[in-house]
C-alpha cells in the first residue's frame, strides 16, 4: 500500500507562509509537482520541462534542511592525501535530477536507500554541494571539464555541444593509461553533444521501450547491465567508469516493488536507483583486487513547487541547484567525515586528478577539495534555459559563506543559514552586501559571460522530437547569440503553471485529477473538455497575457490542427517577436 507523506499540501496554510502570515507565493502553486505523464505531445510543444509533469498523483515535498549522521566528524577538507590513490580505478556515478534531502543518508526517513546509506557511512559527505546549472548537459560538462558553463560554452540542453578544444577528465585519464568507458541513460548526453571526448567506450543507446520516455531514455537496470558486462572483461590497466542514471527525472514511474513501497513515485525512483548503485558497486569491487575511488553526485536537483517552479531549468534556486555529493573508496575512508564547506561540480575534476596523483591542467575553475582554504571561497551558477527557449532573462547566482545573491531583473539576496528555503529576499535591506557579491559574480564570470556562442551544428527534426519527449524545449536557433534582456523567469513560472493546468483534462482523457479543478475554479477557469474548448481557453489566455511567449506556440499547434493556417502563422510570428533578441 502506498504511504502518504505527512506535511504541507497545496491547500490552506503551507510552509511557504512568511513570518507575518502573508503568502510569499500563490497558494495554488506551493510545494507540489505533477507526475505520470500520458505523453500525447500536446503540452510538449513549447512548454519545456513542464510538459513532462502532468499528473494523476499529487506530491508535496517541501525543501527541508539536510540531516547527516551526527556521529560523522566535521572536516573542512577531504581527508585523503594527494596522490594516495595513484593508479587506482575510478567510478563516477551521476544520478539525474536528485534532491539530496530525499535520500536516506541526508535525512529522509521515508525512503529506503540502504546501498547509498552504507556508502555514505564510509565517505566524505558534502552538505553544501552545488550544480553549476539546473540542466543536464551544462552541469555534466562542468563535472567532466572542471569549468563553469561560461567557460566550457555549454549553456543549455541541446546546442551548442561541448567543443573538441575543451579538455575532459576522460581525455586526461586516457593519456595516462586508463581504460575509459561511459554508460549514459538519456538522449541529452548522446555523443553528438560532445561529452564522449576521451572515452574509448561511450554507450549512449537509449532506445529503451521499458523506460517512461521510450527511445529517449534507458532504464537504470539496463544501464547497469551494460556497465557490469563491461566490467567483467579482463584488463591490465586501471579504468575510469562513468555511469549516468536518468530515472529520477520526470516523469516518475518506478518499477515494482518500488512503486508500491515508496512514499511517492519520486522517492520510488530514487529507491530503484539505490538498488542499481548497489549492483554497480558490487561489480566494481569484484572486477579488481585494488581499491577504486568512488564519486556519487547529481547534475541538479528538482523543484516541487518551490518559488512556483515545477521540475527545474528556469530558476537558480536551492531546490534545483543543491546536489548530493559523496567521495570515498570501495574500501571506505579510514575516517569518514561531513564537509559543510561550499563545493561545486567544477571541483570534481581537479580533486579526482589530485587523488590519483595526476597533474591538474591550467585554466579550470574548480579547486582541489583536499586542500585547506585560508578564506571562504565563492562559487557561481547560472541558467540560460528560459532565455534560449522563450526569450526570458538569464539568471546567475553567487554563493559565499552563508549568503547567496541572484542576479537578474529583480535581484535577490538570501541568508541561507537563517532562510534555507529562500523565503525572505533581503536585497532591499542589505543592498551593500548584495552589491559586493554582484561585483564578485562579475569578476568570476567576466563581462562577456552572457554571450552565447554560435553552435557549429543544427539539431535535426528527430533530435528536437527526442528533446521534447524528455520535457525539454529545443533552443531556438536565433537565441545562440544571447541576450541579457527579457522577462524575469521568476515572474513567469507561475503563469506557465496556470497554462499547464488548462490542458490537464485533455492529457488524461478528459478525466483530470480531482485536485486540479478547484485550483482552476479559484483562478476563474474550468477545464476544457476538448481541443476546441482548449483553443478558446488559450485565446482567452493570450488576451489576458499578450506578452507571454509560450501561449503562442500552443496556439500555433492548435490552429494547425484546426486547419487555421493563417492564424497559426500569426501565432508563430508573435512568438518569434517575443523570443527573438533585439539587435
Amino acid at each position: 500500500m502506498r504511504r502518504t507523506l505527512d506535511g504541507p499540501m497545496v491547500f490552506g496554510n503551507t510552509w511557504m507562509m512568511s513570518v507575518d502570515g502573508t503568502a510569499s507565493r500563490p497558494w495554488w502553486a506551493s510545494g507540489v509537482i505533477w507526475t505520470r505523464v500520458a505523453s500525447t505531445g500536446l503540452l510538449l510543444v513549447g512548454l519545456g520541462l513542464y510538459g513532462a509533469n502532468l499528473t494523476t498523483e499529487q506530491i508535496s515535498l517541501p525543501l527541508v534542511p539536510l540531516v547527516v549522521d551526527p556521529a560523522l566528524p566535521v572536516s573542512s577538507v577531504l581527508p585523503i592525501r594527494q596522490g594516495a590513490l595513484a593508479g587506482q580505478n575510478l567510478l563516477l556515478v551521476t544520478i539525474d535530477t536528485t534532491r539530496p534531502d530525499r535520500l536516506g543518508f541526508y535525512g529522509n526517513t521515508d525512503i529506503a536507500t540502504p546501498n547509498l546509506d552504507r556508502l555514505a557511512a564510509r565517505s566524505a559527505v558534502f552538505t553544501h554541494a552545488l550544480a553549476t546549472a539546473p540542466t543536464t548537459l551544462p552541469s555534466h560538462a562542468s563535472i567532466l571539464t572542471g569549468r563553469y558553463p561560461h567557460h566550457h560554452g555549454v549553456r543549455t540542453n541541446g546546442l551548442p555541444p561541448l567543443e573538441p578544444d575543451q579538455t575532459t577528465l576522460a581525455e586526461i585519464l586516457s593519456e595516462h593509461g586508463y581504460e575509459t568507458a561511459a554508460f549514459v541513460s538519456s538522449f541529452i548526453l548522446e555523443k553528438q553533444f560532445g561529452l564522449a571526448q576521451g572515452f574509448t567506450r561511450y554507450d549512449d543507446e537509449t532506445h529503451d521501450e521499458a523506460a517512461v520516455m521510450g527511445y529517449s531514455e534507458r532504464r537504470a537496470d539496463r544501464t547497469t547491465d551494460r556497465a557490469l558486462e563491461w566490467l567483467r572483461a579482463s584488463r591490465e590497466r586501471p579504468f575510469f567508469l562513468w555511469v549516468h542514471y536518468y530515472d529520477p527525472h520526470a516523469s516518475y514511474a518506478p518499477p515494482e516493488p518500488f512503486e508500491e513501497t515508496s512514499a511517492n513515485s519520486y522517492d520510488g525512483e530514487l529507491a530503484f536507483i539505490d538498488q542499481q548503485v548497489g549492483r554497480l558497486l558490487h561489480g566494481v569491487t569484484a572486477s579488481s583486487d585494488q581499491d577504486a575511488l568512488v564519486v556519487v553526485t547529481s547534475d541538479h536537483g528538482e523543484s516541487f513547487g518551490e518559488h512556483e517552479e515545477q521540475s527545474h531549468g528556469f530558476l537558480v534556486q536551492e531546490a534545483t541547484l543543491k546536489i548530493p555529493l559523496i567521495i570515498t573508496t570501495t574500501g571506505g575512508l579510514a575516517v569518514p567525515v561531513r564537509i559543510d564547506n561550499l563545493a561545486s561540480q567544477v571541483d570534481l575534476m581537479p580533486t579526482v586528478l589530485s587523488l590519483l596523483g595526476l597533474p591538474v591542467p591550467d585554466g579550470i575553475d574548480g579547486v582541489d577539495l583536499t586542500e585547506a582554504r585560508k578564506s571562504p571561497r565563492a562559487v557561481v551558477a547560472e541558467t540560460h534555459y528560459g532565455e534560449t527557449v522563450y526569450g526570458w532573462a538569464r539568471l546567475a547566482a553567487i554563493y559565499k559563506g552563508n549568503f547567496k545573491y541572484v542576479d537578474g531583473p529583480n535581484p535577490e539576496f538570501y541568508d541561507l543559514a537563517k532562510d534555507p528555503a529562500e523565503q525572505h529576499n533581503l536585497f532591499a535591506q542589505r543592498g551593500e552586501e548584495a552589491h559586493s557579491l554582484r561585483r564578485q559574480l562579475i569578476e568570476i564570470r567576466g563581462q562577456d559571460a552572457d554571450t552565447l556562442r554560435a553552435s557549429p551544428m543544427e539539431l535535426d527534426r528527430k533530435s528536437i522530437e527526442r528533446l521534447e519527449s524528455l520535457g525539454y524545449v529545443a533552443p531556438a536557433p536565433w537565441a545562440r547569440t544571447g541576450s541579457r534582456a527579457g522577462p524575469d523567469p521568476s515572474r513567469m513560472v507561475a503563469t506557465l503553471t496556470e497554462m499547464l493546468l488548462l490542458a490537464t483534462g485533455l492529457e488524461h482523457g478528459h478525466e483530470a485529477p480531482a485536485w486540479t479543478r478547484p485550483i482552476l475554479i479559484a483562478l476563474g477557469k474550468d477545464l476544457p473538455r476538448d481541443e476546441h474548448e482548449l483553443l478558446a481557453a488559450y485565446e482567452e489566455f493570450a488576451m489576458a497575457e499578450p506578452d507571454f511567449a509560450p501561449v503562442y506556440s500552443q496556439l500555433e499547434w492548435l490552429y494547425k490542427r484546426s486547419g487555421r493556417m493563417g492564424d497559426a502563422a500569426a501565432s508563430r510570428q508573435r512568438f518569434e517577436q517575443l523570443v527573438r533578441p533585439g539587435p
